[in-house]
């Protein structure tokens, strides 16, 4: 990654309800990548994970050239509770929230 490329990403923020949140650069890293793999014409898929008064939960979109859409938490718990290696179920983790994404407009 060329220097220029690597502090553009070190400064990206995000908006949240609570207000802007600083993203490290492996968070930045991951969210470009699955942007740019899915404006390339592919798929993708982003999670969020939050923490508020010590409840986890966790959210996830589809990814396409066009759209992003929301699973609902059938899909957000499946995708969490699956080995992704085997297929096979796996317990969910403690104290976790499995959520549908919120529309993006």
């Amino acid at each position: 990654m060329s220097a220029e490329i690597g502090a553009a990403l070190a400064d990206m923020s995000f908006w949240s309800l609570a207000g802007v949140i600083e993203a490290d650069i492996d968070s930045t890293v991951d969210v470009s990548v699955v942007l740019s793999v899915a404006l390339a014409g592919g798929n993708g898929g982003m999670v969020t994970r939050t923490s508020w008064d010590g409840t986890e939960t966790v959210r996830g979109w589809r990814v396409t050239a066009t759209d992003v859409e929301p699973l609902t938490e059938a899909q957000v718990f499946a995708a969490y509770c699956t080995d992704a290696m085997t297929g096979e179920p796996i317990p969910p983790e403690h104290g976790v929230r499995y959520a549908a994404g919120i529309p993006l407009t």
